[in-house]
């Protein structure tokens, strides 16, 4: 898959910043950069933006999604084959998680390399809340469809005393 970090790198600055006018100029110009990796792991400006500490990532987001369909959210994903989704759950961003599961409800339902979902990270870093969320959204087949998501994710949960 192939990115275009150099031509990008005002898209990617004004999302690790939050500066949606930056990023509309941009979007403007060229409304595919929203679907472009722009970095050399793949990542989007949605990815960056979502897991930014920028005091505007979610004001960012926001209009960012306006610019992309359902099925974007689903489709572009990071070279460890993650969606934005899990570049929210890392962080712990909820406000992000909810919008982007708003965007497209399958969304945690898609799995990253090695099977491992959204809900899986959220177990891993033991943030609470986001566990019960997607608890409530992912799908059973998706945890237990094949041998091993299912204990990996009951460990992960021990691990991070969530019982």
């Amino acid at each position: 898959m192939e990115y275009r970090q150099g031509h990008y790198l005002a898209l990617q600055k004004a999302a690790i910043n939050g500066d949606w006018d930056k990023a509309r100029e941009i979007i403007e110009r060229d409304p595919n950069a929203v679907r472009t990796h722009i970095t050399p792991t793949l990542q989007t400006a949605l990815a960056i933006a979502i897991s930014s500490g920028s005091a505007g990532r979610n004001r960012f987001v926001r209009n960012l999604l306006e610019n992309m369909t359902p099925q974007d959210v689903v489709d572009l994903v990071d070279n460890h084959g993650g969606t934005a989704l899990f570049e929210a759950v890392v962080v712990g961003n909820m406000e992000g998680a909810r919008m982007l599961v708003h965007k497209n409800p399958n969304l945690p339902n898609k799995s990253a390399k090695y099977g491992y979902t959204p809900l899986h990270f959220a177990a891993m870093c033991g943030f609470r809340e986001m566990v019960l969320y997607l608890m409530e959204l992912t799908r059973e087949d998706i945890l237990f469809g094949n041998d091993y998501a299912g204990a990996v994710l009951l460990c992960l949960l021990t691990r991070s005393e969530m019982y």
